[in-house]
Parts: C-alpha cells; structure tokens; sequence
C-alpha cells in the first residue's frame, strides 16, 4: 500500500534495519532474502533522497536523516501493531500477545517471578519477555523515552529518580536498604557499626562507561560519607558473588538481599547510615491507554505486588 507515495511496507523493513543495523539479520527476523532487503532499503533511499545507511564495518550506521525518522517510525508500527492486534475485549485465556518489560536484574529476581507465575495461571499462551533497562555498551543512564520508542518496549520499571514527566507513570511500592556480609567474616558480630561500615571495603554495583552510582551511593555521598570500593559490577545479582569467603561489605536492595540470602552464604545488617527508601515506578506509551491487554498486564503487576512484601 503507498501512502504519499510511499510503500507503508518499507517502513517494517527500515525499523528493523534501524534497530539491528545490520542487512542480513534483518533479513533473519523478516524471513526474507537479502537480495530482497537489499532491494527495500533501494527504494527507501531512492524515496527519502539520502543514503539512510551508511556501511561501517560490519554495521550499518544511519544517517542523520534516518535517526530523525527512527522515533516516528517506531510510533508508527508500534501504533499498528497495536491496531492489529485490537479486539472488542481482551481474553487472557486464549490471547498469544507478547509483552515485553524493561526491568533491571533486581527486579527481574525479586518482583517479576511472581507476575510470571500469575500470567501462567491466567494466561498459559501469552509470552512474556524481559529487556535490560540499561543495554551493554550504552553510556549512561537509561532514557525512557529510548526504551519505550526506539526499542518498542511496552512498559520499564525503574527508580522514580530515573522517570520521564513525558510519558504516563504508575507508582509501585517502597524498597528499602541492608548491609550484607559473608557468613564467615569475623570482622562484624551481632552488628555493623557506623566505624566498620566506612572502614571496610564494598561491593558496589555502577552503571555504564560513565558509572552512573547506584541510589545509596549518591545518598552516602550527599550525606558526607565516603568508601572505600574494592569492587564494582554491573548487575547487582553479582554482589553477594564478591562478599562471600572476604572481608568485603556491600549494601543492597533489602529484597534482593533476602532473596540472595536463599542462595548464598550470607549475613544481613541494618545499614548503620539511615537510607531513605527508594520508589519504584512503571512507565509505558501513551497508545496503551487504549490497549485492553496491555492494561491488563499492568494489573497483573498491581496485584503481584500486593503478594510481595520488601523487607524492613
């Protein structure tokens, strides 16, 4: 179908190309040949009047052009797929819709294995999938508009600190802070003082080139308190990792920490360092709003966590 003399079916082609970067697998996901998505992104070129994708090494970049146009582009398919898929009701029973969720590691552990079981009992054929907040290899924090637009993500869970005024947001619940330490460290008794917590060194989890901190660690720092980090990762499952079997401390998420705690070898302190609370929100696209299956889905979350209970 052209629409303004355009081939609507060539825009599927280009949000894929958009997205991998890379000619043949966007001819894998679209099951098609090469030969033929070679073709598409000509006739695209020859619409546009700009190269769209420029080789370099083993990835086509885009051009400048074409980033101006990825947003729009992906409004629009997501738009459509959402117009596809509309029904006059949403049965869960005997919906195959696919969701997908960004979430980082700690809640994919601590929250969405109770929502996973909910959509098994209510909804056995529906799939669900779980995206990284943060991707490998970008340089800094998450941009909500990025995960939700150009990564066609339905909704993302995340610190409200990191929300975007720009799109709809839900409030989910509190976490709340703990220090953890190995079973076998001698260095702390029945406590952990304020002393041995800024003496000892720590486990921290930082994010991206840029090492964006994580909540605590922006609230030690603004409370005039420094560490000393002996190691850092980038996901905040790897922590207990690095404290069991040293003298290492780290302080985490209070649920993710007894959640580690089933699995690892660890003791868990209050933090010696009152730590405000930290909440948690979802955000998704505006289109939603119209979208019974995935209001749905957010009210599967909603109740999920009236089963999930943070740690004090």
């Amino acid at each position: 179908m052209r629409f303004y003399r355009l081939d609507l079916n060539l825009l599927i082609v280009m949000g894929v190309l958009l997205k991998e970067r890379n000619v043949s697998k966007a001819a894998l996901i679209l099951n098609v040949t090469q030969p033929a998505i070679s073709n598409s992104l000509s006739r695209l070129r020859e619409h546009f009047d700009d190269p769209l994708f420029v080789q370099s090494g083993r990835e086509m970049m885009p051009t400048d052009l074409a980033l101006r146009l990825e947003a729009s582009i992906n409004h629009f398919l997501n738009d459509a797929k959402v117009i596809a898929e509309a029904r006059s009701g949403f049965d869960p029973a005997t919906s195959s819709r696919h969701f997908s969720i960004a979430v980082s590691d700690y809640e994919a552990n601590v929250l969405m294995p109770t929502v996973a079981r909910r959509i098994e009992a209510l909804a056995p054929n529906i799939s669900l999938v779980l995206r990284q907040t943060v991707k490998p290899g970008e340089l800094d924090s998450p941009h909500i508009s990025d995960i939700l637009e150009r990564r066609g993500i339905d909704c993302v869970i995340l610190p409200k600190q990191l929300s975007s005024a720009s799109f709809p947001q839900l409030s989910l619940y509190q976490e709340t802070f703990c220090c953890i330490a190995s079973s076998d460290n001698n260095l702390i008794g029945e406590s952990l003082s304020l002393e041995q917590y800024l003496s000892m060194s720590h486990v921290v989890a930082e994010f991206t080139d840029k090492r964006t901190p994580t909540y605590h660690m922006a609230e030690l720092k603004n409370a005039g308190h420094n560490i000393h980090t002996a190691i850092s990762v980038e996901h905040f499952t790897l922590i207990p990792r690095y404290i069991i079997g040293t003298q290492r401390i780290a302080t985490m998420h209070s649920s993710l920490a007894h959640h580690m705690a089933e699995f690892y070898p660890i003791k868990i302190y209050p933090t010696p360092i009152p730590l405000p609370s930290l909440e948690l929100v979802m955000q998704w696209r505006q289109h939603i709003e119209n979208d019974l299956g995935l209001q749905w889905l957010i009210e599967q979350i909603q109740i999920a966590i009236e089963y999930f209970s943070v740690p004090k």
